[in-house]
């Protein structure tokens, strides 16, 4: 690198990223190229850091592959910029850095299918390891080992440590983040360690053994750095033991099984050394154990961990030392409790408020997904979408998916998908996760601007329709009377019927002008459809209301369930009103949008239910990242960008062109078949296969939406391509491709948000409890009022303290001394509620 005045800011910058990285700083040339480098304190991270400098000089990336998210940096120069240039700046760099995230997302989604793919095709250990005897430690279930040549076959490399290949027999440990593996640990026979590029290990583990259920009551669990350290740890004691494999990643771990299981005794095993500083911190985060191995005044240079231990003292004197330091770090704080709880917490019955947990969420925590790929969208949606991004500072996702809804609702009546003699609709049904405070509503506006501009024409149009209406309609009715009464009583019935028959039928009255809905329950839905327009969209920045309102209720959501999954799939649906006899709608089509904060939608995609209904497979789900707290104000209206400008032109042209009306009918669709060309159906077939492929491999916990992700392709590109042409005559390659990105993102999102889904059902019981009790602005509560009043699945004293337990554990009430009066009694089991956030 030229060390010019500009090179040496843009090495201070990197200097300073690689200090916040944890990764050894190293100068590398402006080639736009990945650089290895190794990790800071950390004797197993030797090649785990990369930097890549910008060709452009003006910034670049670090990454610590053990810590987490890629860093983006930039040197600034010292010039004076204006707004626009600012503007522009920071445009291309967001830019830089949503590439960055990209590209760190793919590697690390490419990392964990071969990851599955290489663990699948290894076998348990079952003869002698050289390894694990030079160790003194025996195999377990949850290793398994595969031949070095094998590996390179299906990783596509030859896996190395320090520059040289890995050899022989090579032992997998599987590293699982949220449940999910992401990558593996590869030891081959001499000990020397690698693990798969591009794999996440920030927060995942591997365990000697699978993990209990439950909350951990009676457990008590190791947390080491490596695989050696672990095993020997807990052949000794007989506890499981899971390894952070990095002393960098000990507090993160920490937090995730404190999380996973907050009344378990936790207990950091310590490296002597580089690795003890970072024990020490994870168990004053977990206020847990820590076991730091003693050797004695003799110690070997080189003896560091438990194994060390292991082979100089024993297994006894390994299980001697970590029980010594359980027992002294749970007794001197437990001395009134029967059983030890949560690492180093007190019972959460007996804690006062100022020594409570923290305030923890009542799921589990998931990674990071992928940035929301809104180049796959085409220049319009997906400037429009970024322009929004841009200015208004939601997350892009959030922009994405509601452009994309919008543009559905604008092109759904007008074609069909034709594939093999099966037609697909267009309509879409999206759902976007995301906190109150994310500006739902901010993007919604914009993005629905040309659905409401197209539907005020429409109610302008239908006002004086109606006036005209009800002008026929008086005079229908008073020619029918006369028809009736005239000729006296001597007509016969073919005289009085010749007369009605010149009066004609009774005039039909418009067709009302709503392409919205917000909340409405099934029936009023499909009477919409009936009365009015065939396209509409039930979209909603509050989905919530829909998800708690009536149409999903206990009683109804089946019902809605399915009418809403017709609607999806294009069939006839069902209608039938009391007074108004049955009937059946055709030619229908409703896309959707809603978006609902992640707590209120884990009890929608929780549900048994609707999810065995089949509702759920056919959303397109998206849970981006909050963008708060780095939301500067941006000077400018999206209104006059010129992304906008088009987006808004380009919709209303196609919410105003002529609807395919089949004859005969007021209000029946009739949409074009719109088929593939050869070299998109062939695309569309591979994407489809290779899906299906891994329904029982990767995509296993998401079989449902995986099920339908091709037709889902189907559906985004039948959008994409009618929105940059409402004539096509085919779907082309280029509208598959990109819909099969757009496909592939919604599969690792729903790979990602599957953990979330899978909630322990009493963290989920607990969670609905907590919903009530803050209701209203409730600050205290006794246990009698909750099962009293409360929900339903609360209706005894001891389901009451079973939840209370786990929200107690989880920071969210703390026991109220002197209880509290309710019914006009004083109650000894009072709570305080606590909020996220509160001091």
């Amino acid at each position: 690198m030229a060390h010019s005045m500009s090179a040496a800011k843009l090495l201070d910058a990197l200097r300073q990223a690689c200090a916040e990285a944890g990764i050894v700083f190293k100068d590398v040339p402006t080639d736009g190229r990945w650089h290895e480098t190794d990790l800071e304190d950390d004797r197993r991270g030797k090649g785990d850091g990369r930097i890549r400098l910008f060709a452009d000089g003006q910034g670049g990336i670090v990454v610590n592959w053990k810590a987490g998210e890629p860093i983006t940096f930039f040197a600034d120069d010292d010039r004076e910029l204006d707004a626009a240039a600012r503007f522009e700046r920071d445009r291309l760099r967001r830019e830089s850095i949503e590439r960055a995230k990209a590209d760190e997302a793919k590697r690390r989604a490419k990392a964990r299918t071969v990851a599955a793919a290489l663990w699948k095709a290894a076998k348990p250990i079952a003869e002698p390891h050289p390894y694990l005897v030079r160790k003194g430690v025996e195999p377990v279930a949850t290793l398994r080992e595969i031949a070095a040549d094998r590996a390179a076959k299906i990783l596509g490399y030859v896996p190395k440590s320090e520059g040289q290949p890995l050899a022989g027999r090579l032992i997998l440990a599987p590293v699982k983040i949220a449940g999910q593996l992401s990558t593996l640990e590869l030891i081959d026979e001499a000990g020397s360690k690698s693990a798969i590029a591009g794999g996440a290990k920030a927060g995942g583990f591997w365990a000697t053994a699978a993990l209990p259920k439950g909350d951990g009551d009676g457990l008590a669990l190791l947390i080491g750095e490596g695989v050696s350290t672990c095993l020997s740890a807990a052949q000794a004691t007989g506890l499981p033991a899971v390894a952070a494999l990095s002393c960098s990643n000990l507090e993160a771990v920490a937090k995730a099984m404190c999380s996973a299981y907050p009344a378990a005794r936790l207990c950091i095993l310590a490296d002597v050394g580089n690795g003890q500083r970072h024990a020490e911190q994870a168990s004053k985060t977990v206020r847990g154990a820590l076991a730091i191995p003693d050797f004695g005044p003799d110690r070997p240079e080189r003896a560091t961990d438990f194994n060390d231990l292991h082979a100089l003292a024993g297994a006894e004197a390994v299980q001697g030392q970590i029980r010594r330091a359980i027992d002294a770090a749970y007794t001197s704080t437990h001395t009134t409790a029967k059983k030890p709880r949560s690492a180093n917490f007190e019972r959460p019955f007996s804690r006062s408020d100022d020594r409570r947990p923290e305030f923890r969420p009542l799921q589990r925590e998931i990674e990071a997904g992928q940035p929301y790929p809104a180049e796959a969208l085409g220049e319009l949606l997906g400037g429009a979408a970024r322009v929004l991004h841009e200015i208004v500072r939601a997350p892009l996702a959030i922009c994405a998916q509601s452009v994309l809804g919008a543009a559905a609702l604008a092109v759904q009546a007008h074609a069909d998908v034709l594939l093999d003699g099966r037609r697909t609709p267009l309509s879409l049904f999206l759902m976007t996760l995301a906190d109150s405070g994310e500006r739902k509503s901010a993007i919604d506006k914009p993005a629905l601007y040309p659905v409401l501009r197209r539907e005020k024409r429409l109610i302008d149009d239908f006002d004086v329709a109606k006036r005209d209406y009800e002008r026929e309609l008086d005079a229908w009715k008073a020619a029918r009377a006369d028809a009736l009464r005239g000729g006296g009583k001597a007509r016969d019935k073919a005289t009085i019927a010749r007369a009605l028959a010149q009066v004609g039928d009774e005039p039909a009255p418009p067709l009302a002008p709503i392409l919205l809905a917000g909340e409405p329950t099934l029936e009023g839905l499909l009477k919409l459809l009936a009365i009015g327009q065939p396209s509409i969209g039930l979209f909603s920045a509050e989905g919530g209301q829909f998800v708690g309102g009536h149409a999903m209720s206990q009683d109804n959501a089946l019902k809605t369930s399915a009418g809403l999954s017709a609607l999806w799939d294009g069939s006839a649906v069902d209608r039938v009103r009391a007074g108004e006899g049955a009937s059946k709608l055709y030619g229908r089509r409703v896309s959707c949008h809603l978006m609902m904060q992640p707590r209120v939608a884990a009890e929608l995609l929780g549900s048994e239910l609707v999810s065995e209904q089949g509702l759920i497979a056919r959303f397109l789900i998206a849970q981006p990242e909050s963008a708060a707290g780095g939301r500067q104000y941006v000077e400018a209206n999206p209104e006059d960008t010129p992304e906008i400008r088009a987006y808004t032109g380009r919709l209303l042209d196609r919410l105003e062109a002529p609807l395919p009306i089949r004859a005969d009918t007021r209000n029946e669709l009739e949409p074009r078949p719109l088929p593939l060309s050869p070299g998109a159906r062939r695309l569309w077939i591979e994407f489809h296969d290779a899906v299906e492929r891994e329904i029982v491999g990767e995509f296993a916990p998401i079989k449902a939406f995986a099920s339908k992700a091709a037709e889902h392709v189907l559906r985004l590109a039948g959008v994409l391509r009618l929105i940059d042409d409402l004539d096509a005559k085919e779907i082309d390659e280029a509208a598959l491709r990109r819909a099969i990105a757009l496909g592939e993102f919604y599969l690792a999102e729903a790979l990602r948000l599957a953990g979330s889904a899978q909630a322990d059902p009493e963290l989920t019981a607990a969670a609905k409890l907590y919903a009530w009790m803050v209701e209203g602005d409730r600050v205290f509560v006794s246990t009698v009022e909750i099962y009293r009043t409360g929900p339903a699945h609360v209706r005894s004293a001891s389901r009451a303290r079973e939840l209370l337990k786990i929200l107690a554990m989880h920071g969210h009430v703390s026991s109220l001394p002197g209880g509290l009066e309710y019914e006009g009694k004083l109650r000894a089991e009072a709570w305080r509620i606590h909020r996220e956030g509160e001091a």
